[in-house]
């Protein structure tokens, strides 16, 4: 007993050099915004870490390699991600070390503090809005509160892959976003948010239609794969919520990078009291055990780009809405129709294979053939004519 509890602080040992290497790694990520490179960086980032994380993850759970492996690949991991920053930055000529000539004045300096206090309190809220409902659950589920949490991470994870590419796009807009700001540029503010809408829309219905049609064939691969399947309703609930999310473009960034920033903190913070009072009538008063976490969570995002919306309207007199986005959402419905009523291979793998290739393939020519996006238009002609050229 005494050799597990030394086994396991030493394996504890191993999140400083991990928090501390992706610490780095993503000041590193954020300063390469200033260079307007966003595809390395990114890619680093997301793709590297998380597909290098589950394989190290697979491994674990084949018994390829210990729990100790596993923390010591997870460091790995990190220190990979941040030297490969650190080297990007060095070929951009922006990775040295330069002390300023000198201070920032006082007034510069206070209203810095100020900012910077701001954002690392939002960034607070923002965690919270999004771990709160998973904090809840074993406190308001008496019985298997353990279980119950353990079965909503899993469905709640499959749902919010959805907005995985709305935090690539922010990274895309937010020095676009701060530089039009600064210019005072509104014409190009509301142009930012009106095509960060439609994008995000446009791919959020892609991954949305993906994981919902293919949930049931998910779960049969996936292990003890029918304790899940009451609770794919929470993937619903979450894959609308991450809609929701990304149909409302870069309101957050807005908020934060113009003089209202501070009005970003307050309306979080309401709208976290909002999601602790939902969490505790659905789960603990309606017994609506882990669904009622997801329509919390569902009700609390969508009162909170409802609110940034309607703050935005009052203050810049501009919205990212257009026709466009209507004629996506009834694109996703028509696949959906078809998608459901088309009979699919028996055999899961096989099922999932056919199904995401039917979905893409019609859903993409859709939006292409209507021209709704020119940004995913001109990547697409791209692609097209490097496939043909060779």
């Amino acid at each position: 007993q005494r050799s597990d509890v030394d086994f396991e602080a030493r394996d504890r040992d191993g999140l400083l050099p991990a928090g501390m290497f992706f610490s780095v790694g993503m000041l590193l990520l954020n300063h390469s915004k200033n260079f307007m490179r966003f595809a390395v960086p990114s890619l680093l980032e997301n793709t590297f870490v998380k597909l290098g994380s589950a394989l190290i993850a697979v491994l674990l759970f084949y018994q390829f390699i210990s729990l100790r492996g596993f923390v010591v690949s997870i460091v790995i991991i990190y220190a990979l991600m941040m030297a490969g920053q650190a080297i990007y930055l060095h070929r951009l000529g922006g990775f040295r070390f330069q002390l300023p000539a000198r201070l920032p004045d006082r007034p510069l300096l206070k209203e810095m503090s100020v900012y910077g206090l701001y954002s690392i309190l939002g960034s607070l809220g923002a965690t919270m809005m999004t771990w709160l409902d998973k904090a809840m659950i074993p406190l308001l589920i008496e019985e298997k509160g353990t279980t119950a949490l353990g079965i909503y991470a899993i469905m709640a994870y499959i749902g919010t892959v959805i907005d995985v590419p709305k935090r690539t796009l922010e990274k895309i807009t937010a020095p676009l976003l701060s530089q039009a700001f600064i210019d005072k540029d509104w014409d190009k503010i509301a142009d930012l948010y009106s095509k960060t809408s439609i994008n995000q829309l446009i791919i959020g219905l892609l991954f949305f239609l993906g994981i919902w049609l293919n949930i049931d064939d998910l779960l049969r691969i996936m292990p003890n794969g029918h304790l899940y399947a009451e609770a794919k309703i929470v993937v619903l609930f979450l894959g609308i919520s991450a809609l929701l999310d990304m149909i409302t473009g870069n309101n957050s960034q807005i908020i934060l990078f113009s003089d209202r920033y501070k009005s970003y903190l307050y309306i979080l913070l309401v709208l976290v009291s909002l999601n602790a009072f939902f969490n505790y009538l659905f789960i603990g008063k309606l017994d609506m055990y882990v669904s009622g976490a997801a329509l919390a969570t569902l009700l609390a995002v969508g009162l909170f780009n409802l609110t940034k919306l309607v703050f935005i309207w009052i203050v810049w007199k501009i919205h990212p809405f257009s026709l466009k986005m209507l004629a996506a959402l009834l694109i996703a419905a028509g696949v959906y129709l078809l998608t459901i009523f088309i009979p699919w291979p028996a055999n899961p793998w096989l099922g999932l294979l056919t199904k995401s290739a039917f979905i893409t393939l019609i859903y993409g020519s859709g939006i292409w053939l209507w021209k709704l996006s020119p940004d995913i238009n001109a990547l697409v002609n791209s692609l097209l004519h490097k496939i043909m050229r060779t």
